[in-house]
């Protein structure tokens, strides 16, 4: 059995591997793109709008984009990429792709330190090489999309949380929990739908801390040999984490809420556009997939501010979810449906190429995510902290958005960037597999 590379040297060649591949693809695309002649990606739409968002922060212009102007139509993280990328080398779109092939080898490496975390450094390298060789997710890191940027603070986010549900004591638990409130911002400012995953967190820890559990006093020796007991901390100090932790993440997006109050006299705090996307989910024509062009044919903002625009879609697509209950029960399975399958649902991605590679990488992830969760919860190795601990940061975040997307439209692109964490639980069933059969050939192989 070839020996197993030390953690220094197991994170380097992820990096090189996953960095090959995306620089690889990064230029490929871009050569692509030069030669068909306007157009940006290969999502142009979002794209586009990420891109203007860019050049409006390296200009010192204000940050909105389109007529009528949408001011808070998209959280700044990804663009404030885009703009370093500008602000270095010029309004060129390819030294961009290549600052995000680095996020994304980030990504792998990451995943490599989170899976080490939760199980050991055999199955963190197996999912780090997953995910560093896996051609979709690859892909999807050159594109100008907010999934590789947010997928990165992601994995960090939960990567603090990890530390703060092993950290010892009170003084670490409220450091790394300050860090994961941090983490929730910076991967909202990302992606506005991660930021309900706080609650998450801090529930589980709560749990944690006033489980039976932890109820039981220590007990140790004094150097006489005589038993004593340590005194329990007190609920407030148990709950001192969570309070740091909603602390951190208030402060960490206080910038990005003052500013919105500023331009609208409104509390928000993400953006405009949960309406608009929650009525492209709920409407009599609607099909589970993105098709904004009653935006445009409504024209809501010619008579409304941006505010009452999104409140008005929210009232629409409430209104007819609630009056319209058997579509929308039917719209909801279509779109979990778009979220789970395991190859592209856009057009443009639908040839045997891309079905082939998307399936390839998405089928075993999935399936051995089922198995490595079932291994999990019936088996004796973990403890029962170990397990809540495992799911909520291996299934808890895929599955929020699956449940999610199944309110606004759906499909891969939204299931993408949790597919990084959710490796760790598929290496995890991928080495019992592969353990179980190397047992069972040697057993084979003893004569009778």
């Amino acid at each position: 059995m070839p020996q197993l590379p030390s953690p220094v040297m197991a994170l380097i060649i992820i990096a090189i591997v996953a960095l090959t591949i995306r620089v690889g693809f990064g230029i490929a695309i871009q050569r692509q793109l030069d030669s068909q002649p306007g157009r940006f990606d290969l999502i142009e739409g979002d794209a586009a709008g990420y891109w203007m968002l860019a050049q409006k922060i390296v200009t010192g212009q204000p940050y909105e984009i389109y007529t009528p102007p949408r001011q808070v139509h998209r959280m700044p993280g990804f663009p404030a990429i885009l703009a370093t990328s500008i602000t270095f080398f010029g309004d060129k779109p390819l030294p961009a792709r290549m600052i995000l092939a680095v996020i994304g080898t980030a990504s792998c490496m990451m995943v490599y330190v989170l899976t080490w975390q939760l199980f050991n450094t055999k199955i963190a390298f197996t999912a780090g090489m997953w995910a560093a060789i896996s051609l979709p997710l690859a892909i999807f890191s050159v594109v100008f999309l907010s999934e590789t940027a947010f997928a990165f603070a992601v994995l960090i986010n939960l990567s603090f949380f990890i530390a703060w549900w092993k950290a010892k004591s009170v003084r670490s638990q409220i450091l790394f929990a300050i860090l994961t409130g941090v983490g929730v911002a910076l991967a909202t400012y990302q992606r506005p739908s991660w930021y309900p995953m706080i609650v998450l967190f801090a529930l589980a820890s709560i749990f944690r801390s006033f489980s039976p559990g932890e109820k039981v006093a220590e007990s140790s020796r004094s150097d006489e040999g005589s038993l004593h007991s340590v005194k329990k901390p007190s609920i407030l100090i148990r709950l001192l984490p969570c309070f740091a932790l909603f602390l951190a993440f208030t402060l960490s997006m206080a910038p990005w809420i003052y500013r919105n109050y500023e331009v609208t006299n409104k509390f928000i705090l993400t953006t405009l556009w949960m309406g608009p996307s929650l009525y492209d989910g709920f409407r009599p024509d609607a099909t589970g997939d993105s098709d904004m062009r009653f935006f445009e044919e409504d024209n809501l903002m010619a008579t409304m501010s941006e505010y009452e625009m999104d409140q008005e879609y929210k009232r629409r697509g409430w209104n007819y979810a609630f009056t319209h209950p058997a579509h929308a029960i039917e719209l909801a399975f279509i779109k979990a449906y778009r979220y789970w399958k395991p190859w592209p649902n856009a057009s443009q991605f639908g040839g045997l190429g891309p079905t082939l590679a998307v399936a390839v990488h998405a089928t075993p992830l999935l399936v051995l995510a089922v198995f490595g969760a079932w291994w999990v919860i019936t088996s004796f190795e973990f403890s029962r902290e170990q397990k809540l601990l495992i799911a909520v940061v291996t299934i808890a975040p895929i599955t929020f958005f699956g449940l999610l997307h199944m309110l606004f439209v759906s499909s891969l692109r939204y299931r993408l960037p949790l597919e990084y964490p959710l490796m760790s639980l598929s290496a995890y069933a991928l080495h019992l597999i592969l353990g179980s059969l190397t047992k069972a050939s040697k057993t084979s192989q003893i004569p009778a």
